[in-house]
């Protein structure tokens, strides 16, 4: 039956339509459910309006006009029976002005926190550089930050090693197999400890240390919900995949896909989101080009738009990227409230820095968009784009978000708070635009992905992201299932 048809038989029973009701049941695509509705609905009224539809709410899709969505009342949320419980573990933010001494206090702050770590690891007693100079020291274990690292022309890899007493150069020696190998994924920067022994100016490399994670068990929930992990919609581009994305948001409210797919979006109890809401404006020379939306509020209001169509008994925990109209110095703050007023009204929206940790149904959920990411592939010999996965644990086990520094920029905080002190039970990150799961050492590990077509860019890199699939983690097994936007259901 044609819309046409529909109207004219509410008429017929002698129902007022208004023009609201009369709007939606034009764009409808089933109008037929809309006329059971009405008529469900209109008992004894004369005139039929939004409210007789059962309309959740006025819906603006970037680009289109004004759509109508239907609350479906054959769709059961599982969740929303369920009790939120969210907690941000606050850090301690300290202004800086950047100046020299506010670096030097960084960069102490941070080779202090991975030594603490470090020795917690156990072992042999750890000594300074200014002993091993000084003493007359059989083998020692020293706690150091890598400054430089160089192959020699006999094959041996040379570092340049730091503490808080001195310097020294450390070699890798060419017969050391090993190590040799495992030398060439060290970075500048981060710090490891180090058994060796020393031989005139040099410090001998026996082994190596990381400060790594210790070995847990995969944390679960008792009660069975999803947390949905979303990241770079890139909002305001021409490669924005908005229909793809509609989907989803018809999908979460139970409106989308088999009754397979309709029952694990009735799971759904949170959703994290690392960064990249929007395109943002002057982010690379000539993007105005590729913009649809090329003022910063109308972009954020249409990602406003779509947070406000999810469901309120699933609670959006919202953290920025490298887009966004914040800072692009690690760590970033929320995105200010000036920008997404009507999201900071809402009860089950929260929003963070990145990185943050949150507590979500009991499990440390750590959030950073992944700026750093980059710098980890270029840095690695073995690690590339289509594999996040590993970069994603070469970040754990320097217990460190953002290990290189020179390259993307740091905010020099007295207190480091991308060391990673706090074992997380899932690490959620994005950037990279292509999709990746792995488990370690009892870490969920999840690059969401992207919902973004493929750029010149990338294009030009050879990169292959995975835009609109979607994955989902099962809270109460650590298990993972991803919904597939990406083509037809």
């Amino acid at each position: 039956m044609q819309a046409q048809e529909v109207i004219e038989t509410l008429r017929q029973k002698n129902y007022l339509i208004s023009p609201d009701a009369l709007k939606a049941i034009l764009t409808s695509q089933n109008p037929e459910e809309l006329a059971a509705l009405a008529l469900e609905n209109a008992k004894d009224k004369l005139t039929i309006g939004l409210e007789e539809l059962k309309v959740r709410e006025k819906v603006k899709f970037v680009g289109e006009d004004t759509k109508i969505r239907v609350e479906r009342t054959d769709f059961k949320p599982l969740a929303k029976d369920i009790e939120t419980m969210v907690k941000l573990h606050k850090n301690s933010n300290n202004r800086t002005s950047g100046t020299l001494e506010d670096f030097v206090d960084y960069f102490r702050n941070r080779y202090e926190q991975l030594a603490d770590i470090l020795r917690m690891r156990g072992g042999n007693e750890v000594t300074t550089i200014s002993n091993v100079k000084t003493k007359e020291v059989e083998k020692a274990r020293i706690v150091v930050m890598i400054s430089e690292k160089r192959r020699t022309k006999n094959g041996h890899i040379l570092l340049n090693v730091e503490d808080l007493t001195g310097s020294m150069p450390a070699l890798i020696p060419a017969s050391n197999k090993n190590m040799l190998s495992f030398a060439e994924s060290l970075v500048l920067d981060e710090v490891i400890a180090i058994d060796g022994r020393k031989s005139r100016e040099l410090f001998i490399v026996d082994n190596i240390y990381q400060p790594e994670l210790p070995l847990k068990e995969i944390k679960t929930t008792k009660e069975d919900v999803i947390l949905a992990t979303l990241s770079d919609f890139h909002i305001g581009s021409k490669l924005f995949m908005q229909k793809n994305f509609e989907n989803f948001i018809s999908w979460i409210n139970g409106d989308f896909g088999d009754e397979k797919l309709r029952e694990l979006a009735s799971r759904v109890k949170y959703i994290t989101i690392a960064g990249d809401m929007v395109d943002g404006i002057g982010v690379y020379p000539g993007q105005e080009e590729e913009l649809n939306l090329t003022d910063i509020f109308d972009q954020y209001q249409a990602f406003s738009d779509y947070i406000q169509q999810i469901p309120d008994y699933i609670h959006i925990i919202v953290s920025p990227g490298n887009h966004d109209a914040v800072k692009t110095a690690d760590p970033q703050p929320p995105i200010p409230e000036e920008l997404l007023p009507d999201l900071y009204k809402m009860e089950n929206v929260t929003m963070v820095p990145s990185p943050a940790m949150v507590e979500i149904h009991g499990l440390k959920t750590l959030i950073y968009h992944g700026t750093s990411l980059d710098d980890i592939i270029a840095a690695i010999p073995t690690l590339n784009y289509e594999q996040v996965d590993k970069v994603m644990v070469e970040t754990l086990r320097r217990r460190h978000l953002h290990p290189i520094y020179g390259e993307k920029p740091i905010t020099p905080e007295s207190n480091d708070n991308l060391v990673i002190r706090e074992i997380p039970d899932i690490f959620h990150t994005g950037h990279i635009h292509k999709n990746a799961y792995e488990r370690y050492r009892g870490v969920i590990c999840v690059n969401s992905g992207a919902w973004q077509e493929v750029t010149p860019y990338q294009v030009k890199l050879g990169h292959k992201p995975t835009p609109c699939i979607l994955p989902l983690i099962s809270m109460n097994s650590g298990k993972i299932n991803v919904v597939r936007f990406d083509k037809a259901i």
